[in-house]
């Protein structure tokens, strides 16, 4: 009977794993990949039999193998508040990362739909709305003038009603 116990080490690199296995003159058996958040990718999980065991020469020794964390897709959050938001990340298993202003969100990194570690934050930058601007006072101008006061205030000018003043000049802006 080999020990075994020489044969593996707990966090060995898959190469170092197979060196100790044959320096106690045993054999690799099979090799499985595993994710996991805990043991760095290439890295031994665990073994089968155990560190430890008393083992005829030439016996087996099963590997499992850290494939590294477990990926997900980073969820589209573009658009909702977030309160949603959040809870989207976090249900998919990644954590909330960076967060600029209040509001609904219009940006996002990772982009939506990328592969990323469990466990991963996503940043979000939120909307603070629209800019606001003051609406200036074009009460008594002439159309043009007043048209061209809303546009230089990066407004619009929206519906354009007639209506009779008996105290506002014809063409004049009455409201």
């Amino acid at each position: 009977m080999r020990q075994g116990g020489r044969a593996q080490r707990g966090g060995l690199t898959q190469d170092a794993a197979t060196t100790a296995i044959t320096e106690a003159k045993l054999k690799v058996g099979t090799v499985t990949q595993q994710a996991s958040n805990a043991v760095a990718t290439g890295s031994v999980i665990s073994q089968d039999p155990a560190s430890g065991s008393s083992l005829a020469e030439g016996s087996r020794v099963n590997l499992v193998i850290s494939s590294g964390p477990q990926m997900v897709t980073v969820p589209n959050v573009e658009g909702l508040t977030q309160a949603a938001a959040t809870t989207t990340i976090t249900g998919a298993k990644l954590t909330v990362g960076t967060i600029t202003a209040t509001g609904k969100v219009i940006s996002q990194d990772p982009a939506r739909g990328s592969s990323v570690a469990e466990g991963s934050s996503v940043s979000l930058v939120i909307s603070l709305g629209p800019q606001m601007v003051t609406v200036p006072n074009v009460k008594g101008l002439n159309q043009a003038a007043a048209t061209a006061a809303v546009t230089a205030a990066d407004l619009t000018v929206g519906t354009i009603i007639q209506q009779t003043s008996n105290t506002v000049v014809s063409g004049n802006v009455v409201s």
